[in-house]
């Protein structure tokens, strides 16, 4: 039997844990965040990522040099597979996001400075004409880096709780083997644990 102090203590741990997973449930989860970049076909790298259509420098579609191509975020971050994990879109944290790219042309970027006015709302905005999907680097999976903290916070609490109870444990029985000691020293003949 576990002393009242054990008691407490293993009493404290269990409702620390419950509180804990409370609060990670009652934690609406995120909307996806939409990006638009411009990606210039003569160079490699993206040049921008902004992150909603209000704030995207709109261009003259008429000008070449503006930019060819414009694109939107599709989707969530989600992990890159393992025989993709070395290209580009999969660094430096190992995650990408669909992106569906249109031509700059007069029509789409209309499209765009209209949906730029819009409150925002993904449905009213369609594109059909010449979208390509394409992939787009991108930081964290919030859902799985919060599931893998969780994860971390309750491997802790089942060590620091097994290694609580080893210690109490361990403290009883060497407490009654020195009562044990103390009584044959002083010649208790019945010593009971």
């Amino acid at each position: 039997m576990l002393s009242s102090t054990a008691n407490s203590t293993l009493r404290w741990l269990i409702s620390l844990a419950l509180f804990l997973a409370l609060t990670n449930a009652a934690i609406p989860p995120q909307k996806p965040q939409r990006s638009f970049l411009k990606r210039h076909d003569n160079e490699t790298t993206r040049r921008a990522v902004i992150p909603h259509p209000k704030d995207f420098p709109h261009r003259d579609a008429e000008d070449p040099s503006a930019s060819d191509v414009i694109c939107r975020a599709e989707g969530l971050c989600e992990r890159c597979p393992e025989s993709s994990i070395h290209e580009p879109f999969c660094q430096p944290y190992g995650n990408r996001r669909l992106i569906k790219c249109l031509p700059n042309t007069a029509e789409n970027a209309r499209l765009m400075r209209q949906h730029a006015h819009d409150d925002g709302d993904e449905s009213k905005v369609t594109y059909n004409l010449g979208e390509t999907p394409a992939w787009e680097a991108c930081g964290k999976v919030i859902v799985l880096e919060r599931a893998d903290y969780w994860e971390f916070l309750m491997c802790n609490f089942l060590f620091a709780s097994f290694s609580m109870f080893i210690v109490l444990y361990r403290s009883k029985q060497i407490a009654a083997l020195q009562y044990r000691k103390l009584a044959a020293r002083i010649g208790l003949s019945s010593v009971s644990s």
